[in-house]
């Protein structure tokens, strides 16, 4: 299983990812650019986190986060945000669930136990 993973704010981005890897011993692979609105949230940016099991196909997907789009090339555009939304842009892949994610509150054991809980 891999992690593909994009957070707007890139140093705690990376000391997440190394908790994740860390912790439950699963591949990290950075992907900037999946939010495309961090430039307009100021220090608040979503964490966008992506567990794929097969990559790089989308099968078998969770995801945890507020918003990501162009998760693999030449595939349409994927929005998704927070639980709940009846926007109807905001389609989401079969088979996903969510996590609410505040990155500024909560600390790296809860996100990884968040995580592990997902992947069991």
């Amino acid at each position: 299983m891999s992690i593909l993973m994009s957070c707007g704010d890139t140093a705690f981005g990376a000391l997440l990812g190394d908790a994740i890897r860390d912790n439950l011993g699963l591949d990290v692979c950075y992907c900037p650019g999946l939010t495309p609105n961090e430039k307009h949230l100021g220090k608040y940016v979503p964490i966008c986190i992506v567990l794929v099991t097969n990559f790089p196909t989308d099968e078998d997907v969770v995801t945890i986060g507020c918003k990501w789009e162009k998760l693999f090339p030449n595939t349409p555009i994927i929005w998704c945000d927070l639980v709940g939304s009846t926007d109807p842009r905001h389609s989401c892949l079969r088979n996903t669930s969510w996590l609410r994610v505040d990155p500024w509150c909560r600390p790296f054991s809860t996100l990884v136990e968040g995580i592990r809980q997902r992947i069991r």
